[in-house]
């Protein structure tokens, strides 16, 4: 679409801009009070197993043969959660600030792809700018309810951390990849239930889509790729068009109320 479209580029500036900027402001933070947030956890946690760093010097050999190994995989660990949560929190931070930018470039892929009928137009400019950013506002929020129930889920004895990781990385992926179609729900004005019903008929696209929530900083860069590539695979795959989900839904809908279309 973009070596097809160079005009597209254009529309992906001030969004890789805005995304640049939160993931900046993530990393200074985290640098600035996470390191030693982890490096106070890691020293925490070993004290309380009796490997207390600060009396290294008085510990036995073998005992040092323990601490090096579970103090270097227990801070590898915080720090790779903390990389995850860094570019997750861009993610949902990103969504927000740039979901006007995106529905903008999701109504030029369907324009140029001759699909301009499917763009609702809104004359209110107000509306325009602020409708998506609140829209995304609340689906984050949802998001983040969803991520603090997985979280409480790890507390049940042996089935809730399998669970957790199991499950966990399925629901973050079909999340994600949920928001990127409903951008483009979005710009067609579909109501909520067919959004729900749409993502529910085509969930494991969508969980394919969202594998990009889960790999490191390359997920960021590559995001806006699937936004126009999901707007693409709309226009082109009979399966994916949404116009035909609902019309098909409608029609099995009348057919089981007996009425003959």
């Amino acid at each position: 679409m973009l070596k097809k479209h160079r005009s597209l580029k254009i529309y992906l500036i001030i969004p890789y801009t805005i995304i640049a900027f939160v993931l900046g402001v993530l990393i200074y933070l985290f640098t600035s009070q996470g390191v030693d947030l982890i490096h106070s956890v890691v020293n925490s946690l070993l004290e309380s197993i009796k490997l207390d760093p600060d009396h290294l010097n008085q510990m036995a050999w073998y005992t040092k043969i323990l601490f090096y190994p579970l103090l270097y995989v227990l801070t590898f660990l915080f720090y790779l959660i903390s990389l995850a949560l860094v570019m997750l929190t861009t993610l949902i931070f990103g969504n927000i600030l740039c979901a006007f930018f995106w529905e903008l470039l999701i109504e030029k892929v369907f324009i140029l792809e001759g699909k301009k009928d499917w763009v609702f137009e809104n004359d209110n400019l107000f509306q325009k700018v602020f409708t998506p950013l609140f829209r995304e506002l609340i689906k984050e929020i949802i998001y983040v309810m969803v991520f603090v129930v997985v979280w409480f889920v790890t507390i049940l004895p042996i089935v809730g951390p399998f669970i957790s990781l199991v499950l966990g990385p399925v629901a973050i992926c079909f999340w994600f990849g949920f928001i990127v179609c409903d951008f483009s729900m979005s710009v067609m004005a579909a109501k909520v239930k067919d959004r729900l019903n749409y993502g529910k008929s085509n969930w494991l696209y969508l969980t394919g889509v969202g594998i990009y929530a889960l790999i490191p900083v390359i997920g960021l860069l590559m995001y806006p790729l699937f936004i126009i590539g999901h707007a693409k695979n709309m226009t082109t795959t009979t399966s994916l068009n949404p116009l035909n989900h609902l019309y098909l839904q409608k029609n099995h809908s009348s057919k089981s109320a007996g009425i003959d279309t």
